[in-house]
């Protein structure tokens, strides 16, 4: 009893100087793989000039999406790639290709993992063999 009163204070000393418990990175999830493997396979689907945004809407679009998304979603969450009902656009929203919310949903998902180790620039280095970067 005695050491947890000795923990309890020591913890409230560390707090009352402004230390936080250490957070721990998250590991790359299994479906970051799967996504970057789907991306570079659609990359020689897309037609030229290349683009991110092509590629992504490829891989939000196909069939092996609904294979990657049947793992790692179940239940409610599932359902909501697969909503059907129409995108709500407003007057200042340029690009109107995405049609309904579930492909809205199927589109951030990929960006969101894509974006999170690529750019455009080195999309067009990989992926295109007609790019090449601009000397400076």
């Amino acid at each position: 009893m005695g050491t947890d009163k000795k923990l309890r204070a020591a913890l409230a000393l560390i707090k009352k100087h402004g230390y936080k418990k250490a957070i721990k990175k998250r590991k790359l999830s299994h479906i970051y793989f799967r996504l970057g493997y789907l991306f570079g396979f659609y990359s020689t689907k897309v037609s030229k000039p290349m683009t991110k945004r092509k590629i992504t809407m490829a891989v939000a679009k196909s069939k092996m999406l609904d294979e990657v998304l049947d793992k790692f979603f179940k239940g409610k969450k599932r359902a909501a790639f697969d909503d059907n009902e129409d995108k709500k656009w407003t007057n200042l929203t340029v690009i109107k290709d995405i049609r309904t919310n579930g492909q809205f949903k199927r589109y951030k998902l990929v960006e969101r993992h894509i974006d999170r180790f690529w750019n455009t620039e080195t999309i067009k280095i990989i992926f295109d063999p007609d790019y090449f970067p601009k000397n400076k």
